[in-house]
């Protein structure tokens, strides 16, 4: 005889510290490409790959009628049939003033795209003896474009409203004092929660430093003045960065830090509610080397993804993981889509892959995943705690999916995770479609799998292979 009980499905995502606590069962020691939708677990959302072009970066253009991307190569700028030969490394940074499309990545002259053609901005920089080639970095606030150099001096360089080329105006930060490090990006904030006049102009530097500007022109000290100035941990990358409602959320050596948060309590900001659950994966990936990270909010509001893209020095491979904050679920998961940069086209989330491939990961697969493409995903609990000297008889599991689906289950106890009882505790399952001739239909597992574990925590282990799967409930016989 066994009693069942109901196993909670984890839908408020990971907690890095579950994989040696006793925890609740709606967190994960681990969630890798499933999805919580607040009841049940689904896998993450398929790659479609758009286009048949490779480029090393994407930059959405979404002015006129049909939305598009400018896409860079190594050797070239193209959209909409222009192109100008120019050589880029996938690391330019975009401003959006007068309809046009302006665009910084410290190689050349910064140039622009008015929808039609490609022209390289003239700036005049009024005697300074500063090359705008060097220029790797623009936003455009209060509709005036703002230029910097990240391995620079501790200065920006501001235009006219809407000027896309023309004069510039040096504004050395050095007068600030004490303002360490290089310029590493500028971003704006609303530091009174809306989007209106009030919006400030956040500048941050290598070492950390967060300087905030109000006012509409750095020129006239009656309408410009200095609103904070912090010390966080240093950013990890100039599109480490994104903004959150009202705030900027930001990647630092630390973790991620609320930009907005930081003006009130400093470095407290570190341990933001949103962030403790999965900071410590975080920081152990930032302690393995030199990666490229960025920040990235999704089109719909869905999600915020930490994307990390790294380099094997022995290997020369290059693999990427995200870390999503489901905005839903209030919670972490992980995914591998092999994305090197994300963005944004209208209501959807794109990235470029690593190998430059454009790829579509918006849309929700109602009926499946991507043709061709197996998602493999992984779900580990906490340690969970049934009773003294507990006898585990057997799980049940309800699982839907595209046939074929392999599911292995791995049922742990009392903390022993060696390869040996690993393997001992491990079960491989395939569901096939009722009708063989029916490649790819629906397949459903809600079987009683007999375990037969003794001990007084237990560790389950869920891997699923499938085009589409979700898993709907699961009970445990002890």
């Amino acid at each position: 005889m066994a009693q069942d009980i109901p196993v909670p499905l984890p839908v408020k995502g990971i907690f890095a510290q579950a994989s040696t606590a006793e925890v609740s069962g709606q967190i994960a020691a681990e969630l890798l490409n499933w999805r919580s939708n607040v009841a049940e677990l689904e896998l993450r959302r398929p790659m479609e790959i758009i286009g048949d072009k490779t480029a090393l970066q994407r930059i959405p253009f979404e002015f006129g009628a049909e939305p598009t991307y400018i896409e860079l190569s190594t050797s070239a700028a193209q959209c909409r049939g222009a192109f100008m030969p120019r050589s880029f490394d996938g690391q330019a940074m975009v401003a959006y003033i007068s309809g046009q499309a302006l665009i910084a990545d410290g190689k050349a002259d910064p140039f622009r795209f008015d929808g039609a053609n490609f022209s390289v901005s003239q700036f005049d920089m009024g005697g300074v003896d500063v090359d705008p080639a060097g220029f790797d970095g623009v936003i455009a606030h209060h509709d005036r474009p703002y230029f910097w150099r990240s391995n620079g001096e501790l200065e920006f360089f501001y235009g006219d409203v809407g000027a896309v080329q023309g004069a510039l105006t040096r504004y050395p930060l050095g007068r600030l004092g004490n303002i360490t490090g290089t310029l590493v990006c500028m971003v704006s904030l609303s530091i009174d929660a809306g989007d209106n006049a009030n919006d400030a102009l956040a500048i941050i530097t290598s070492t950390g430093e967060i300087v905030v500007f109000e006012g509409l022109d750095p020129g006239d000290p009656d309408t410009w003045s200095l609103v904070s100035r912090v010390k966080v941990a240093p950013p990890l990358s100039r599109f480490g960065f994104a903004r959150v409602g009202s705030d900027v959320w930001m990647m630092s050596v630390s973790g991620i830090v609320s930009i907005g948060q930081s003006l009130s309590q400093g470095a407290l900001a570190l341990v933001s509610e949103f962030a403790a659950p999965i900071s410590e994966l975080i920081l152990a990936d930032v302690g393995k080397g030199s990666a490229d990270w960025q920040l990235h909010m999704q089109a719909d509001g869905g999600g915020v993804i930490v994307n990390r893209v790294r380099r094997d020095p022995k290997t020369l491979e290059y693999s990427a993981i995200q870390y999503i904050y489901n905005t839903a679920a209030k919670g972490w998961e992980t995914a591998n889509y092999p994305a090197r940069r994300w963005h944004n086209s209208g209501r959807q989330t794109q990235f470029t892959t690593i190998a430059g491939t454009g790829v579509s990961a918006s849309r929700l697969a109602v009926l499946g995943g991507a043709e061709g493409e197996i998602i493999t995903a992984r779900w580990v609990t906490g340690w969970i705690r049934i009773g003294r000297n507990a006898h585990l008889k057997s799980l049940t599991p309800h699982i839907l999916g595209r046939g074929p689906v392999q599911v292995k289950i791995t049922v742990l106890s009392d903390h022993l995770t060696d390869a040996a009882h690993v393997a001992a505790g491990t079960q491989v399952f395939t569901l096939r479609p009722d009708n063989v001739a029916d490649a790819g239909g629906y397949c459903v597992m809600n079987d009683t799998i007999p375990i037969g574990a003794d001990g007084d925590t237990f560790q389950l282990q869920f891997e699923v292979s499938a085009a589409w799967a979700k898993i709907t409930s699961l009970q445990a016989g002890v």
